[in-house]
């Protein structure tokens, strides 16, 4: 974890960010974001302060999202690279498909966070007793990563995430 801080009640989670960033030393660092802070202007921030970025991506930027869920759906000529893990505990069982993407020259959107590199999905498959549930969360990287970092570094951010709430 990088840092928390409390934001005032005018202020926003987004301001907070980047004061956060003005502060840190995050040379070589691989900095995850969620949603809400995924800002082109934090992802330029980041890749300013020598470090690389892997940001989560909502539909708040429709054109980009839905290219993005067009390359993972039909990627034709573009090359994918998976890792799955499994995890069976607290009753239940998940499995969870990395699957990442270089091939970003395709994505159509002016949309972009600077310095794109990689695109990646999880795709996690949650099973408990009878019912079964399917949740895609796709991100947006500055770092090449292969899919085994790509899964690292997503159950790091949302370990962290558990953690503070």
């Amino acid at each position: 974890m990088l840092g928390q801080g409390a934001v005032g009640e005018k202020a926003s989670e987004i301001t907070a960010i980047r004061l956060l960033f003005e502060r840190a030393q995050l040379t070589g660092a691989l900095v995850t974001i969620d949603a809400m802070g995924t800002q082109t202007t934090n992802a330029q921030t980041i890749l300013d302060k020598g470090a690389n970025n892997l940001l989560s991506h909502a539909d708040n930027w429709p054109v980009l999202a839905e290219d993005v869920r067009l390359i993972f759906d039909d990627p034709g000529q573009a090359r994918l690279e998976t890792h799955q893990t499994i995890d069976l505990d607290h009753g239940r069982s998940e499995l969870r498909r990395h699957v990442v993407c270089h091939d970003v020259a395709g994505l159509t959107s002016d949309r972009r966070d600077p310095g794109l590199k990689a695109i990646a999905v999880v795709e996690a498959t949650v099973g408990r007793g009878d019912k079964t549930s399917v949740e895609r969360r796709h991100f947006l990287s500055s770092l090449p990563l292969n899919a085994k970092l790509f899964a690292r570094a997503v159950r790091a951010h949302w370990s962290i995430e558990d953690h503070l709430h």
